[in-house]
């Protein structure tokens, strides 16, 4: 076999292995933040005819596993978890929360966000996060609101095998770019942008944020009214490049 084969050869392979390391299952992914006064409960209940076996994997900020059980659901149950019992508090405990369930198991996941004990946010993830497909470009859009009555946070989140580069872009109401940042995203690891460190403050910071990527992530973001929380987690990307 010549050079030109075996490089070929090794090519296949590699690609056929990173691809199976990306996902080989389904995988409903949330931000969770059980620092300070926050706190998180994840509610996942089965929508399967037959009991399903689901492993959950709990991660900080830095890509470190904290925590790791395999649990089953049966038709249509419910069972909740409430993430500071089981990774504790403290400063730094914030990052992903994966489900993960064979890819002919399917899932509903409730997040429900808690400051001071109140509840203030609930989102709901209806579908795994999508099949990565070699070659394809992945972008993800959220709205972005840095006015001063009301502020956000950017969370991008990784949870594949491997890293990922992800590239954002911020518009204002206008639709003119006004910040731009490449980041890298090691295993597991997640990252926080604070928009208002970023940008200035005005009217007219209203606008969209778009990240690409080339494989599937996860995006949230944190809104802060006076005194308040809103969270919302982007599981879906929006467009193919």
């Amino acid at each position: 076999m010549d050079l030109k084969k075996i490089i070929l050869l090794f090519t296949i392979v590699f690609n056929l292995l990173i691809s199976a390391s990306v996902i080989a299952s389904n995988l409903y992914v949330a931000y969770y933040d059980v620092s300070g006064n926050q706190d998180v409960i994840v509610r996942l209940a089965s929508l399967k005819s037959s009991m399903i076996p689901v492993n959950i994997k709990i991660y900080d900020e830095g890509g470190n596993r904290l925590y790791f059980k395999t649990i089953s659901l049966e038709p249509l149950e419910t069972k909740s978890f409430k993430i500071s019992d089981l990774v504790g508090k403290g400063p730094y405990n914030w990052g992903l929360f994966i489900a993960e369930v064979s890819d002919e198991d399917f899932l509903f996941m409730s997040v429900e966000y808690y400051y001071k004990d109140e509840l203030v946010s609930i989102d709901n993830i209806f579908r795994p996060i999508p099949v990565f497909t070699e070659g394809l470009t992945y972008v993800y859009t959220i709205y972005h609101r840095n006015t001063g009555d009301v502020l956000t946070g950017l969370v991008l989140m990784n949870p594949q095998k491997i890293s990922v580069e992800a590239e954002i872009y911020v518009y204002d109401v206008e639709g003119n770019s006004v910040y731009e940042e490449i980041v890298e995203l090691a295993p597991y690891d997640s990252y926080f942008m604070s928009l208002s460190k970023k940008l200035e403050i005005n009217a007219s910071q209203i606008g969209l944020i778009g990240v690409k990527v080339n494989m599937p992530i996860i995006l949230a973001s944190e809104y802060y009214p006076e005194k308040r929380l809103l969270v919302n987690n982007v599981f879906e990307h929006s467009a193919y490049i």
